[in-house]
């Protein structure tokens, strides 16, 4: 089989199936129908279940910043093979807000972690050409403009090469860094303030009795 012949069925978006982010951070981005996605791997490998499923889903939340909550969804995406068995898993990560700071106040949504799902679904198929076309378009977008710099430091975001030898790209550095600290910050200021919120939680600690207890603050 042609190496690309998965990638190339699956690059191409339709119009009705795309939509244009105005306005916050991504403006100018577009985002893809999750429901397409569905569709085109159901006319791809066949019904969900029978054709392709996900499997070793794992879910989690972690603190933001001013009292958010951001919601997380790793999953495995498998594929039928043309001999019957099944495909290699395709891993994805996906996030959405189940805490989220608005003007009003903190806004709980209890669909967060069916859109982390989607989300996720959709990383995965990104791996196998799903849309490819879009992210290629919205990565031209991103350097033209210039849209991905970091907000602590000023520096503009790059891929990174992960211990395990994944890739990750700055679009998903950008998306993780708003979802889970609620700023656009590079890989190397993410570490900076998850060292500062590990440190923030040992210095809440206290030996009282030989016990360590939690402070209120």
């Amino acid at each position: 089989m042609d190496n690309l012949a998965i990638y190339n069925d699956l690059r191409v978006v339709p119009e009705e199936a795309k939509k244009k982010i105005t306005g916050g951070r991504l403006n100018g981005f577009t985002d893809i129908n999750s429901m397409w996605r569905i569709k085109r791997l159901t006319e791809k490998f066949g019904p969900c279940g029978i054709g392709w499923k996900t499997i070793n889903e794992k879910y989690r939340t972690e603190p933001g910043a001013d009292g958010a909550v951001a919601a997380f969804c790793e999953l495995d995406l498998v594929y039928r093979l043309d001999g019957g068995g099944w495909s290699e898993p395709v891993h994805g990560d996906g996030g959405s807000m189940l805490v989220a700071k608005e003007k009003g106040g903190l806004y709980t949504d209890d669909e967060c972690f069916k859109k982390a799902r989607t989300d996720a679904i959709g990383n995965a198929g990104k791996l196998l050409g799903l849309g490819a076309d879009v992210y290629n378009e919205n990565d031209r977008t991103k350097y033209k403009k210039e849209l991905y710099k970091c907000n602590k430091c000023g520096k503009s975001l790059h891929d990174v090469m992960l211990r395990n030898g994944e890739l990750w790209a700055a679009h998903d550095i950008a998306i993780y860094g708003l979802r889970r600290f609620g700023d656009m910050l590079c890989d190397e200021c993410q570490n900076i303030v998850l060292k500062e919120e590990k440190e923030k939680k040992e210095e809440s600690l206290s030996l009282v009795g030989g016990e360590i207890v939690e402070q209120t603050v």
